[in-house]
């Protein structure tokens, strides 16, 4: 027996602990879902922007008709404002598809770049 009675067992520090494990965990699985609906963003954008780049009748739609122009840029700001106020009520299943039409719009959008600069420059 000890000559101190009452002795506390020191107790782990807080980041030790097993529920601090699974925090990381959860966090880390948490950033890897994030990274990869912003992938699948990118990519949706990309393969817009390609499209429209690789196609003459996306072209003449698209490019050369400056009210489809307008139409495509203002969707795309209805569309963030709509999410923004809505946002904390949507279902996730609605948040991600206004997500990928929003990447698709801006795919279509930013195909001009395409045409204004240089493969060099992109």
């Amino acid at each position: 027996m000890s000559q101190f009675p009452y002795r506390p067992e020191p107790q782990q520090p807080a980041w030790i602990s097993a529920s601090t494990a699974s925090t990381v965990e959860r966090e880390r699985a948490f950033f890897r879902s994030v990274y990869a609906w912003m992938f699948g963003g990118l990519v949706i954008t990309a393969l817009a922007s390609a499209w429209v780049a690789n196609s003459p009748a996306m072209q003449q739609l698209v490019i050369f008709n400056p009210v489809i122009m307008i139409v495509l840029l203002l969707a795309e700001l209805g569309l963030v404002f709509y999410a923004s106020a809505r946002l904390q009520k949507m279902s996730p299943a609605t948040a991600a598809s206004i997500f990928l039409v929003y990447s698709l719009l801006t795919g279509l959008t930013l195909s001009v770049i395409l045409f204004v600069y240089t493969r060099a420059s992109i």
